[in-house]
C-alpha cells in the first residue's frame, strides 16, 4: 500500500442547487464502496481492526441514501423540510409510501428492478432489518465511537451491507425513472422514434461539449479534478438486457455496438494510465516494452472507432435527421480516424507519405498530462515516436484546440499527415450511447418486450479425454 494517498487533493466546486440529489447519491456511493473495498483490504493484510472504519463507512451510505431519497423528493415539489439528523427511523419517516415500497423491493433482491407483490410484508421486513443495525437507529453515530464502548457487542458488516445495497440498487432505479421520465415525452413526440432509433442525440443530454470546462468529470453540483470520463455501460444498460424476442438482425447490431463500446473503454484506459505514468515518472518506466503496448492499444481504439461509426450509421431502422449548419456529424466527426485506418491498411502506398512527415510505421502520439492547478495550471506536452530514428526528431509546437481534463487529456495518433483526437471523439459516442439507451430503455418497457426474458454471454466447459492408441 502506498504511504502517501494516491489521490492527494480534489478541488471540489459546489453547484448552485441546494436540492441536488445526484450529488448526495454519489457521494452515498462512494462511501458504500469504500467500505467493501476497506473490508477486503483488511482480509487481505489479515488486520481485522480495518473493520471498524469500513463498518462507518457503510453505516453512513445508509444514511446518506435516504437522504437521498428526501432530497429527491423535495426537487419534484414536496414540502419535507431537510433535518441534520442521523436516526436512520426519523429519515425514513419523511420519505414517500411509493419510494418505501420501492426500497423494500431492492431489499433481498437481486434484480433491477423492485419486487412489487406483498408491500406491506416487505416493508415490514425491512424495517426490522434496518431497526436491527445499529443503537437507536444511528448505526453511523455507534460505530465511529466504537472506542466507547461499554459491552461485549457484535457489528454486522454483513447486515449494515445489506441495507446499504438494498438503498443503492433503490436509488439507481429511482434515478434512471427520473431520468427516463424527462426524456421519454420528447422521444416519443417525435415521429420517427415509433418505429425508428434517431441517430442524433439531444444536446442537453450531456454538456462535454462546452469549450470553457477545465475539468470534465462530474458528480451532482460537484466537480471532480480526478480520471477521466468512462464510457462503458452500467450494468443496468439496456444493451445489456436486450430481449430474446428482439429482431434478430437488430439484435446483432446492438451486441456489436456493446462490445465495441467496451473495447473503446478498455483500450482507453489503458492507454490514459500508460500515459500517465510516462509523463510523471518517465525514469521508472521501461520504454521499449511500453510503446508496444500503448500503440497496440491506440490503434485498437482506431479500429473500434471506425466499427462504432458503421454498425451505428447502418443499424437497422436507424433514422438521421438533416445536418444542421455549423454542427458537424458523426460521420465528419470520425472521418479523421476512418483516414488513419485506411492510411495503416496501405502502408505500402503510403510510405513515401509517412517518410515526408519523418514518421514511423505506427504513427505517433502527442498528449498533455497535468502536474500543477494552483497557482496556475501547468502540465506536461508529451510525445512518443516508436521506430527507428534517422535524425533526433522536434515537438511540434502548435497550440492545443482542446480542453484540459485532470491529469492527462488531447491524446492524439498520428500517421502520415492524418491525425485523430482519442480523447475527444470518446465524448461524442458516449453521447450518442447515452441517447440509444434512453431509447431503447422506452421501447423494451412497451408491450412487445416487456417482460420477455433476457439471456446474454454464454460460456461453457466440459471435460474431455483422449483415447489411448492400443
Amino acid at each position: 500500500m502506498n504511504e502517501k494517498p494516491a489521490i492527494p487533493s480534489l478541488v471540489l466546486i459546489p453547484g448552485k442547487s441546494p436540492d441536488d440529489y445526484a450529488t448526495i447519491f454519489s457521494i452515498a456511493s462512494a462511501y458504500a464502496y469504500s467500505g467493501l473495498l476497506i473490508s477486503e483490504e483488511g482480509k487481505q493484510i489479515n488486520h481485522p481492526e480495518l473493520s471498524f472504519p469500513a463498518v462507518v463507512c457503510s453505516s453512513f451510505a445508509i444514511e446518506l441514501f435516504l437522504k437521498f431519497f428526501i432530497t429527491l423528493e423535495i426537487s419534484e415539489g414536496s414540502k419535507v423540510s431537510k433535518k441534520r439528523v442521523h436516526l436512520l427511523e426519523d429519515l425514513w419517516n419523511q420519505i414517500t409510501d411509493r419510494r418505501k415500497a420501492i426500497i423494500a423491493g431492492m431489499f433481498r433482491n437481486n434484480s433491477i428492478n423492485p419486487a412489487e407483490d406483498a408491500t406491506d410484508r416487505r416493508i415490514e421486513i425491512f424495517l426490522t432489518a434496518l431497526n436491527s443495525i445499529g443503537s437507536e437507529s444511528a448505526p453511523f453515530v455507534k460505530w465511529r465511537y466504537i472506542h466507547e464502548l461499554k459491552d461485549m457487542t457484535i457489528m454486522s458488516h454483513a447486515a449494515i451491507d445489506e441495507i446499504s445495497s438494498a438503498l443503492n440498487r433503490a436509488a439507481s432505479y429511482c434515478l434512471s425513472e427520473n431520468s427516463l421520465s424527462k426524456n421519454r415525452k420528447s422521444i416519443e413526440n417525435k415521429d420517427s422514434a415509433k418505429e425508428n432509433l434517431t441517430g442524433e442525440p439531444d444536446p442537453s443530454i450531456s454538456k462535454w461539449d462546452d469549450p470553457k470546462r477545465l475539468i470534465r468529470r462530474t458528480a451532482g453540483n460537484f466537480t471532480l479534478v480526478q480520471g477521466h470520463e468512462p464510457i462503458l455501460l452500467n450494468r443496468d444498460s439496456p444493451l445489456r438486457r436486450i430481449p430474446a424476442n428482439l429482431e434478430p438482425k437488430l439484435t446483432i447490431f446492438l451486441d456489436g455496438l456493446r462490445y465495441t463500446v467496451e473495447f473503446l473503454d478498455i483500450a482507453y484506459g489503458r492507454i490514459y494510465e500508460t500515459l500517465t505514468q510516462m509523463a510523471l515518472h518517465t525514469s521508472s518506466v521501461e520504454i521499449p516494452s511500453h510503446f508496444a503496448n500503448v500503440f497496440m492499444d491506440a490503434w485498437a481504439f482506431v479500429y473500434s472507432v471506425n466499427r462504432f461509426r458503421t454498425m451505428y450509421m447502418q443499424m437497422p431502422g436507424i433514422k438521421f435527421d438533416d445536418p444542421k449548419p455549423g454542427i458537424p456529424t458523426f460521420n465528419e466527426i470520425t472521418q479523421d480516424f476512418r483516414k488513419l485506418r485506411r492510411t495503416a491498411d496501405n502502408l505500402v502506398s503510403a510510405s513515401d507519405s509517412i517518410v515526408e512527415t519523418e514518421g514511423s510505421a505506427l504513427g505517433e502520439l502527442n498528449w498533455l498530462t497535468g502536474v500543477e492547478l494552483e497557482p496556475e495550471l501547468a502540465a506536461w506536452h508529451c510525445t512518443m515516436r516508436p521506430g527507428t530514428l534517422h535524425k533526433e526528431p522536434s515537438q511540434s509546437h502548435a497550440p492545443f484546440s482542446s480542453t484540459m481534463g485532470w491529469p492527462t487529456d488531447g491524446i492524439r495518433l498520428a500517421l502520415g499527415e492524418n491525425e485523430a483526437n482519442l480523447s475527444a471523439v470518446r465524448h461524442h459516442i458516449a453521447l450518442r450511447i447515452r441517447n440509444l439507451e434512453l431509447q431503447l430503455d422506452n421501447a423494451f418497457t412497451k408491450q412487445e418486450q416487456f417482460g420477455v426474458p433476457v439471456f446474454n454471454d454464454f460460456f461453457a466447459k466440459r471435460s474431455v479425454t483422449t483415447m489411448k492408441p492400443e
